[in-house]
């Protein structure tokens, strides 16, 4: 009797550390998903932060060009500006196709993803 009585403490103390193995896997894999988010979402910040001011300051320049060109400065400030709203309008209408979607099966590859090791 003794005998079974250690039997199922031992596969009890087995099924604690399995439960604690498989809580602390869990928690491992939910830090490399998280990781992996933020290092991605910092990269692309990297990026798009200097293209940003880029395209601000070459949108200045290229409105007083086209202004001066037009015998009036702010002249060029509205053909850069409807140019932008042009754009802007595009992007809106094929948000879901261009944006959305790509996005949205970006992250739920990244969540699937088998880890290497």
């Amino acid at each position: 009797m003794e005998d079974k009585t250690v039997q199922v403490e031992s596969l009890i103390e087995k099924a604690q550390r399995y439960g604690q193995t498989s809580i602390e896997l869990l928690r491992l894999k939910a830090v490399d998903k998280s990781s992996e988010a933020v290092s991605t979402i910092a990269s692309v910040w990297a990026v798009v932060v200097p293209v940003v001011f880029s395209s601000i300051l070459l949108s200045i320049g290229l409105s007083i060009w086209i202004g001066e060109a037009m015998g009036k400065l702010y002249l060029g400030f509205f053909v850069v500006a409807g140019f932008f709203l042009t754009i802007a309008l595009t992007i809106f209408l094929c948000r879901m196709r261009w944006i959305k979607r790509p996005l949205k099966n970006f992250i739920i590859r990244q969540l699937l993803k088998k880890s290497s090791s």
